[in-house]
């Protein structure tokens, strides 16, 4: 949208250089002055419409880091929950006697 605009004024302001062109090959100085101050005008706000579409732009990645931010944060606590269950599961003092008691087997 701000690059159709800005590019409305810059055609606009081509049409006015023109004229410009025209009013000085009729001697007409106030008019060029006029219209020179238009092309000045119309440059600051193409500037200006440039760095609103900067930050616009800023303000879209912010946005999008914090949804990312979001999203990991929730695959973290979908794994913590995972690894909670996991650890529910599986009991480590039964499984390390029951290793101690195969290794004492396997070695008579």
């Amino acid at each position: 949208m701000t690059t159709s605009i800005i590019l409305a004024i810059q055609r606009e302001e081509a049409k006015v250089k023109r004229s410009i062109k025209e009013a000085a090959k009729k001697g007409q100085t106030d008019v060029c002055k006029i219209l020179a101050k238009e092309v000045v005008q119309s440059r600051r706000a193409v500037s200006k419409m440039y760095a609103s579409k900067a930050q616009m732009n800023s303000v879209m990645m912010q946005m999008q880091n914090q949804l990312s931010t979001i999203r990991m944060a929730g695959s973290i606590q979908k794994s913590t929950e995972v690894m909670h269950s996991m650890q529910q599961l599986v009991k480590l003092p039964e499984i390390q006697r029951a290793m101690f008691d195969l290794s004492k087997e396997m070695a008579k």
